[in-house]
């Protein structure tokens, strides 16, 4: 694992830590699945946007 993978991998617990003490401890009753697979949407969403803009450079240069 790379020194970027890493601060990604630390900033997504950051955000995923907050988002579930701002939203979702209000709303225990929530299934924790629903969370679990919000979280690996977004995950995924921000993957492509990288690997588009690393897509994108590698083509301008």
């Amino acid at each position: 694992m790379d020194i970027l993978n890493m601060i990604q991998f630390l900033i997504y617990q950051h955000l995923v830590k907050s988002i579930y003490d701002q939203v979702f401890v209000p709303f225990e009753h929530i299934e924790s699945y629903v969370f679990e697979l919000l979280i690996l949407v977004l995950i995924f969403y921000m993957e492509i946007r990288i690997y588009i803009l690393k897509i994108h450079k590698n083509m301008i240069h």
